[in-house]
């Protein structure tokens, strides 16, 4: 029974749309039915401790690659991505959250671009 209600509830509020989600200090899109913020208020230490671990070997190794294989919508990349800055290789074989991932990182990009130009 409450599965049941859990999934009209899913349906109803979760599935209706794209939303947008702040991972770090970058705001990237969830497709409808994607539950990373279920996740991440049901498991308080969901994605929280990789960016402390990439920022760590960072520190170490100054030229270091992150490679993240099953990228998915780009939101370890962008929590990654407010801990260090080291370039960001992301994988994902799913066409459909491929497509989430190319938005999220050239809208960052974009924005990267932006603020670059009005700071002159």
């Amino acid at each position: 029974m409450i599965k049941k209600i859990y999934n009209i509830i899913l349906d109803k509020y979760l599935c209706s749309k794209d939303r947008e989600y702040l991972i770090g200090e970058y705001y990237i899109t969830l497709p409808a039915c994607h539950k990373l913020d279920f996740y991440q208020r049901e498991f308080k230490n969901y994605d929280k401790k990789l960016p402390i671990i990439a920022a760590l070997v960072s520190n170490k190794y100054h030229d270091a690659v992150i490679v993240d294989i099953g990228a998915n919508v780009g939101d370890t990349a962008a929590a990654i991505r407010t801990a260090v800055s080291s370039p960001i290789i992301c994988v994902e074989g799913n066409s459909d959250f491929l497509k989430y991932l190319n938005k999220n990182f050239f809208i960052q990009i974009l924005l990267l671009l932006l603020q670059n130009n009005t700071s002159r």
